[in-house]
């Protein structure tokens, strides 16, 4: 009996030193299935784990303070301490740079803008391409006053013989040359052009005398027109990234294979891990160009041939607020055999936001 009383004893001494081993909340790492507002799916340790989130948990990017839908995406690691079915902590950091770009093995980031900049194009050859090509001419009246003498008008290209300048209701003679003097015997009625070459090649104008002793009413009886040229730049620049062994891939918002995503895709978002591997790619339809094979209700099936890729079909649903030759048509107007462009939003699996017939 003493025996028996012994073993019950050193039992539950045992038994008292375990438990607060057991409760507590150990860091695991994990691999990202799912999340929501309220939830997040884990794969670790060979199992499938969902855990509830709330105003408690700690979410860190980075090591700094964040929110979930900032930090997580599907396929990310994930350092995580859990208590019951909570999520105590969730620690993702392994999130580098983000950029966009044509699916392909290395990532292409095209940019275009219009501008009225004159200076020249500054990118790598090495990594880019860049083209500049003038639009046309533009009217404009913005200028910034520098000082009580000087106007700068920007860096532009301005287009000669445009330039009207009226000081206090009075028009006056615009010097186009920067070597010839200002004429002294006139009452402040001429003002001369030059280019400030240490600050982006800005073009200036330069009045004789002060155009008012207060730099602050300047603009009351000032009054500038003219039109400059503008520009539209191209530039494409090419990242070679390597994609990560556990890379997540998602086609419209649907988890897909590397090849379906470069293969039918026009366009992706990439997350890169600190290494530089990619780690997330978003690939989805932008200006998608396919013929319409039918249409069932808010579905809609669609053959796409492009002459460089193996031709597929695929059927895509219509969001409610789809936009249709930007609002000018409606889906009774979308008939079999239309050729069309579509646009889908990648954060709303296969939902089509934007159709140009």
């Amino acid at each position: 009996m003493k025996k028996t009383l012994s073993f019950l004893i050193i039992a539950a001494l045992i038994l008292c030193t375990m438990i607060p081993v057991a409760a507590a909340e150990e860091t695991v790492e994990g691999v990202v299935k799912d999340f929501s507002g309220n939830s997040i799916t884990i794969a670790a340790d060979g199992k499938i784990l969902t855990y509830s989130i709330d105003s408690n948990t700690k979410i860190l990017l980075n090591g700094m303070p964040s929110i979930l839908s900032n930090a997580a995406y599907k396929g990310v690691k994930v350092q995580f301490k859990a208590s019951g079915q909570k999520a105590a902590e969730l620690n993702f950091s392994e999130i580098g740079d983000q950029h966009q770009g044509y699916m392909t093995m290395a990532v292409i980031y095209p940019r275009e803008m219009i501008t009225d900049t004159n200076t020249d194009l500054y990118y790598s050859p090495a990594i880019s391409t860049a083209s500049k090509t003038e639009t046309g001419v533009e009217d404009e009246s913005i200028y910034t006053v520098r000082d009580s003498k000087t106007i700068d008008l920007g860096s532009i290209d301005l287009v000669k013989d445009s330039l009207k300048v009226v000081l206090n209701g009075k028009e006056l003679k615009v010097i186009y040359d920067e070597a010839v003097q200002f004429d002294k015997s006139a009452d402040n009625d001429e003002v001369k052009i030059s280019y400030d070459t240490e600050s982006e090649n800005e073009l200036l104008l330069n009045f004789e005398k002060e155009i008012s002793e207060k730099t602050e009413d300047i603009e009351k009886i000032l009054k500038i027109n003219y039109k400059k040229k503008m520009y539209k730049i191209s530039v494409k620049e090419l990242y070679n990234f390597i994609l990560d062994e556990n890379v997540h891939v998602e086609l419209n918002g649907v988890e897909t294979s590397v090849p379906k995503a470069m293969n039918r895709s026009t366009y992706a978002y990439y997350i890169l891990n600190p290494e530089g591997r990619i780690i997330y790619i978003n690939s989805f339809y932008q200006d998608l160009e396919c013929v319409i094979d039918s249409i069932n209700g808010n579905k809609i099936s669609i053959s796409v041939n492009i002459s460089d890729r193996a031709p597929f079909k695929d059927t895509v649903e219509l969001s409610p607020s789809v936009s249709i030759n930007g609002g000018a048509l409606s889906v009774n107007d979308l008939k079999v055999k239309d050729a069309i462009k579509l646009t889908i939003d990648p954060y709303d699996a296969y939902r089509v936001t934007s159709i140009v017939k």
